[in-house]
């Protein structure tokens, strides 16, 4: 059992982590995006404040790369970084909820030196 009661499936610590990268292979798929990456490592600020995020994928259409947590429970600590990433995030980041069967957007924070 992974923290907060998550179930781990396969590779990935949390169903709504597993569904999400599904999503965002369908989408490679399609050809909306490329190269997904998992458990990127991300610096915050100049201080080398640094987190790992689910997925990262260039957008074909823009040719940005975007963020991409699945989150199930928001802690303090995830509150934090969120504050931090729309400050110095290196690029947009969505913000995935809901449930494994049910999974949905629902937040996306663009840095403020990005927008």
């Amino acid at each position: 059992m992974n923290k907060y009661k998550a179930q781990r499936t396969g590779d990935f610590p949390s169903r709504l982590e597993a569904a999400v990268y599904q999503l965002l292979y369908l989408r490679q798929k399609a050809g909306e995006i490329s190269d997904i990456q998992r458990q990127v490592r991300c610096e915050l600020t100049d201080a080398a404040i640094a987190t790992k995020i689910d997925f990262s994928f260039v957008d074909v259409g823009s040719g940005s790369t975007i963020y991409c947590e699945a989150k199930g429970m928001a802690t303090e600590r995830w509150n934090l970084l969120k504050r931090l990433w729309a400050h110095y995030g290196p690029g947009k980041l969505e913000i995935w909820g809901g449930t494994y069967a049910r999974p949905k957007l629902v937040d996306v924070i663009i840095p403020k030196d990005k927008k």
